[in-house]
């Protein structure tokens, strides 16, 4: 963190671009992006040319993401922050055809298996809307869509395979890309037993992974009682099971509280497994999280607060 002189000669604390991705959850592409497009933000520089931050510019950042969670596309942004006194009653009639129709683009895209078009909509995507938004209201409602098509269309099934493995790809190497530059707990990330919901796993992973967590990526088909040295030969702070599916009893009264004993480190369970056996999870000693990722990632947050996660080479 530097620091600059205000207008009453006090010290004002400026931070870098880095420390501003992990405070907004907006990453540095986009916020780069969002400066020099649409001129929203406009941080000082160093002498070398590196971008500083004040507390005002990190507000903008939050209100920023406020407007675009509402619906707004970023080009319809500058005009509601420079008259905030008519920033309700603009977006309101603004804030209806952009995830529409970023969503009819991507879906004709899949629809001609046009992986050129998805690419180019996914990456402006993602420089342009912060990570959580972008799955919840593109990527996420998506994946929806061609699920319920699956069996309806011609060739639905082909549709969603095609489309799961190209973001099982794209995920997967950013979540890879970003692991060594990140400083933060180190996550073993799986499936629970006879669970295939790694598509899920992924999503969930991204975006830990984009508050600067470190993943472990092992998917589907691993058994719980491989995790445990698997987690401790990686110094894992966490190990985050992903469940779509009920468990079976033998998974939820043995081989999970079995994990949790061997494990020093805490067991969290996320998806639909951890909203609607959020009883029998915690009576095992292991964390159900949330389904949402914003409250997914501040229960995370509050439970490895007082980790110790250092990062280390194995």
């Amino acid at each position: 963190m530097a620091s600059s002189k205000s207008q009453e000669g006090t010290p004002e604390a400026l931070y870098p671009i880095r420390e501003v991705a992990l405070r907004t959850g907006v990453n540095p592409v986009t916020l780069r992006a969002w400066e020099r497009r649409y001129g929203l933000i406009k941080p000082r520089r160093t002498p070398k040319g590196h971008r500083l931050y004040s507390e005002a510019d990190i507000n903008l950042v939050h209100r920023i993401v406020t407007l675009l969670s509402s619906g707004l596309a970023i080009s319809q942004i500058r005009p509601l922050l420079e008259k905030p006194e008519t920033a309700s009653e603009i977006g309101e009639a603004m804030a209806t055809t952009t995830w529409k129709e970023q969503a009819e683009a991507l879906l004709e895209a899949i629809r001609h298996f046009n992986e050129n078009a998805i690419d180019a909509i996914y990456h402006n995507a993602f420089s342009l809307y912060p990570t959580e938004l972008t799955l919840r209201r593109l990527l996420q409602p998506m994946l929806d869509n061609l699920r319920q098509d699956r069996e309806r269309l011609e060739l639905g099934a082909a549709e969603e395979s095609f489309f799961k493995n190209y973001l099982k790809y794209r995920l997967g190497a950013r979540i890879q890309q970003q692991n060594p530059r990140n400083s933060g707990p180190r996550l073993l990330f799986a499936c629970l037993p006879n669970d295939h919901s790694e598509m899920e796993l992924l999503l969930n992973a991204f975006v830990i992974v984009s508050h600067n967590y470190r993943a472990l990526l092992l998917g589907e088909n691993v058994p719980l009682a491989q995790m445990t040295q698997a987690a401790n030969k990686a110094r894992c702070q966490g190990v985050m099971l992903q469940g779509n599916v009920a468990p079976t009893p033998h998974i939820i009264e043995s081989e999970l509280p079995e994990l949790v004993q061997k494990l020093s480190v805490p067991v969290f369970i996320m998806g639909q497994t951890a909203a609607r056996f959020e009883y029998e999870i915690s009576a095992q000693g292991a964390i159900p999280l949330p389904m949402d990722f914003h409250p997914l990632l501040e229960k995370l947050n509050t439970q490895l607060a007082h980790q110790d996660y250092s990062p280390q080479t194995n």
